[in-house]
């Protein structure tokens, strides 16, 4: 009923959790410095949190 997939993306680390159905989504990104951003929602697409995520200054909220 759910996708569950983690990954690097250079020094990233990066999470993705969905329902098959549509009705829940997680995003989040562990910076290098450790801090979290994550976005979570219901009725929305992952791709939606993904660029919303992607959409913040992710360089500044990682520098130590």
């Amino acid at each position: 009923t759910e996708v569950e997939k983690t990954y690097k993306d250079g020094q990233r680390t990066v999470r993705e959790r969905a329902a098959k159905d549509g009705s829940q989504a997680e995003y989040s990104v562990v910076l290098e410095n450790g801090v979290i951003v994550e976005a979570d929602g219901r009725q929305v697409e992952l791709g939606a949190l993904k660029r919303a995520v992607e959409g913040l200054d992710l360089a500044r909220l990682g520098k130590s």
